[in-house]
């Protein structure tokens, strides 16, 4: 998420807090454990490296399944973790759920699914993700649950997907940050869109004087 909005300038850290935040404090509402893996944290090369780390990471604390979530659906509260987690069939070894690019916003292994998986072979961050991970999966005969599909964020415009009048609070004050950042950025566009030779003959001009009867 962070490289997402960077581009944008670093007004809209505050937007990146409040998507952690939101991810964070769903979580403990659905009474898993959890752990952050944060870009300090992750060890690799690239993308797949890193989740394959953070994954054996978990694992060896003696984990049967781990699963990883980003925090870039603000929709996948803790009401839609739960039921995913509890409907997830033991006969699956594999859970995942689809974002409406292609890729995916969550990812579930068991640990015999994990050692079996070689995750660079995966086109990880991209529209194809969702599907070639099911294909390969099947192909290694490794059941796969699909839960509910979910909307992510990978641009501002993004967040006019979501319905207002059905946003949670914490999620509409993450609305809310989008909103202020698109405003800024307008602001800018709008300032430096001005003319230099418009600007110029009034820029030493003073406010109107006035006299005092």
């Amino acid at each position: 998420m962070a490289k997402i909005f960077s581009a944008h300038g670093a007004s809209n850290l505050n937007l990146i807090r409040s998507l952690i935040c939101h991810t964070r404090s769903e979580l403990q509402k659905s009474g898993y454990d959890y752990f952050e893996v944060d870009e300090t944290m992750q060890e690799g090369a690239d993308f797949a490296e890193k989740l394959n780390n953070a994954f054996d990471k978990i694992f060896s604390l003696g984990y049967e399944r781990v699963v990883a979530i980003g925090n870039d659906c603000p929709s996948n509260d803790a009401t839609n973790l739960k039921l995913a987690l509890q409907n997830w069939s033991a006969d699956c070894p594999l859970l995942t759920g689809k974002t409406q690019r292609g890729g995916v916003y969550l990812l579930g292994l068991t640990q015999d699914a994990f050692e079996k998986i070689n995750f660079k072979k995966l086109h990880w961050q991209s529209e194809y993700l969702y599907s070639d991970l099911v294909a390969y999966c099947r192909n290694l005969n490794l059941g796969v649950f699909e839960t509910s599909g979910l909307s992510e964020v990978n641009e501002l415009k993004d967040f006019s997907t979501f319905n207002i009048q059905k946003l949670s609070f914490a999620i509409f004050r993450i609305y809310s940050e989008v909103c202020k950042a698109l405003v800024r950025i307008i602001e800018i566009k709008m300032i430096s869109a001005l003319s230099p030779d418009i600007i110029a003959p009034y820029a030493d001009r003073g406010p109107p004087r006035t006299s005092q009867l």
